[in-house]
């Protein structure tokens, strides 16, 4: 049976999302989609190295909503943005948050031939409050 691109792309843009399940480790970084004009967020379950969510902006809304609507992390990982810091510490109080530079960088897969120029440091600092700066 012949079908044309346009057809399976609707298909498949039909089927439902994954359930999330439980996410023990949440890493929260923001990204550009057009650099100095529009931003967003990635939502990232840490021990499985997948991408969960996207969301539009880079402001503490959308991820308190997100937190809010989903069973709280145990972990917080994300970047030094205070909008970060602020929807943690709302939707999700009891969560250690680890501030760490480059966050997607070091958990979503990266190519060989990057991969190996990494330095990433042998040991993390132990954790002494409430937020682990990496």
């Amino acid at each position: 049976m012949p079908t044309g691109r346009d057809r399976l792309l609707r298909l498949v843009r039909a089927l439902p999302d994954p359930p999330i399940g439980d996410i023990a480790v949440l890493g929260v970084d923001d990204f550009a989609i057009k650099r100095g004009h529009n931003y967003g967020t990635v939502l990232i379950d840490c021990q499985t190295r997948k991408v969960v969510d996207v969301l539009v902006g880079r402001n503490a809304e959308p991820v308190t909503a997100w937190l809010q609507e989903h069973a709280n992390p145990a972990v917080i990982c994300r970047d030094r943005a205070t909008a970060y810091a602020e929807a943690a510490r709302t939707a999700a109080p009891e969560a250690v948050q680890v501030a760490a530079n480059r966050l997607a960088r070091g958990v979503l897969p990266l190519p060989a031939q990057t991969r190996n120029r990494q330095r990433w440091p042998s040991t993390r600092p132990a954790c002494t409050s409430r937020v682990i700066n990496c």
